[in-house]
């Protein structure tokens, strides 16, 4: 018998599509943006919550730009998650920040 599973595709994308302010927020252990986020050794997975959700969560005028752009970019792929990594791919669409 073969039973179905919903499978999660997440992209692998750069940290520097975040600038070091974001990258901080969303790695920070009070989660001050109160996102669904898991924190790893080497980056973090972020649920890109949809657009209307975005307006509409309490913290939104504190989603700082260049992280609703990316959220913006994974919908657009059709995707819900994103994991940032240190290693992860470089969007060309996407905006890039120095590292510090």
């Amino acid at each position: 018998m073969s039973t179905s599973f919903q499978v999660m595709h997440a992209p692998v994308i750069s940290d520097i599509h975040l600038d070091a302010s974001t990258r901080a927020k969303i790695t920070d252990d009070r989660n001050v943006l109160g996102l669904h986020r898991f924190v790893y050794d080497h980056g973090v997975f972020v649920f890109a919550c949809g657009e209307t959700t975005l307006h509409t969560h309490a913290d939104y005028e504190d989603i700082p730009s260049d992280l609703a752009n990316c959220f913006r970019w994974a919908w657009g792929e059709g995707f819900e998650w994103i994991r940032f990594d240190a290693d992860g791919d470089v969007i060309a669409s996407l905006s890039v920040f120095e590292e510090d």
